[in-house]
């Protein structure tokens, strides 16, 4: 029981971590007020490292889910790939990822 509130607890950890870090990234690549040598400062210091954290942390929900026997599904009519985690009988999760999130990130 302790080790599933331990896998509960760590993938809503994940998924709080995934939220933030994509609407961070949609602000700055939407926020066209921004000057170009801000846009590209932006995009070294926090665009990138933020990607590769998000690709990190997809990775490992997939791994959690697969181990753990939740599921993952793709919804082909809108080109997006949905995480359903079931944390308890009664409860459940559902993910969203983007269709610019290359489908090979879930397949481990």
């Amino acid at each position: 029981m302790k080790q599933d509130q331990t896998i509960k607890d760590e993938i809503l950890k994940i998924i709080k971590e995934f939220s933030m870090l994509k609407y961070s990234i949609a602000a700055v690549e939407s926020d066209m007020d921004l000057s170009i040598q801000r846009i590209k400062k932006t995009g070294s210091a926090f665009s990138e490292p933020r990607r590769q954290r998000m690709n990190f942390l997809i990775m490992k929900l997939a791994k959690m889910i697969t181990e753990n026997r939740e599921t993952l599904f793709h919804d082909q009519s809108h080109g997006m790939c949905r995480v359903v985690i079931q944390l308890e009988p009664h409860e459940s999760m559902t993910i969203t990822v983007e269709p610019n999130v290359q489908q090979e990130h879930f397949s481990s």
